[in-house]
């Protein structure tokens, strides 16, 4: 069963993750970019949650296991290396562009409570009816790069 007990006006502490899929063919600067929207749309909504970590990767977002720094922060939060309750991304194809994508960001939620939100939804919850069909939407978006 999907718990729905997120409330963004809770304090939590969140890490962000930016990623270049293709450092020949994309802007240096773009998981700089990401992080600025995040912080932004932070900015705007005026949560009260606090950042402690960025990690960034660049290369194709297809090889999951192919980002160090994806792995590094997953491993970190646990592990409990880090404390955070929340994974922030621009969008859901920076986290990665993958078979699989949903089932991992479930996984994460039910196994370790971490939810992963992005900055193009004004981080809403995923586990809302509107959440699940804008995962649906970014699925396919994502699928698609």
């Amino acid at each position: 069963m999907i718990r729905n007990d997120f409330d963004p006006q809770q304090p939590y502490r969140y890490v962000c993750y930016g990623r270049m899929s293709d450092p020949r063919n994309q802007n240096i600067r773009s998981p700089d970019q990401q992080f600025a929207e995040i912080a932004r749309t932070l900015q705007r909504l005026q949560y009260p949650w606090q950042h402690v970590k960025d990690y960034r990767d660049g290369g194709t977002g297809r090889r999951f296991f192919g980002r160090p720094e994806l792995q590094r922060m997953l491993h970190e939060l646990k592990s409990g290396i880090i404390a955070a309750d929340l994974i922030l991304v621009d969008t859901p194809e920076r986290f990665g562009r993958l078979d699989g994508l949903e089932e991992i960001r479930r996984h994460l939620y039910n196994h370790h409570g971490l939810l992963v939100l992005s900055a193009n939804t004004s981080f809403g919850d995923p586990n809302t009816p509107q959440g699940r069909a804008y995962g649906a939407v970014d699925a396919i978006r994502a699928s698609e790069g």
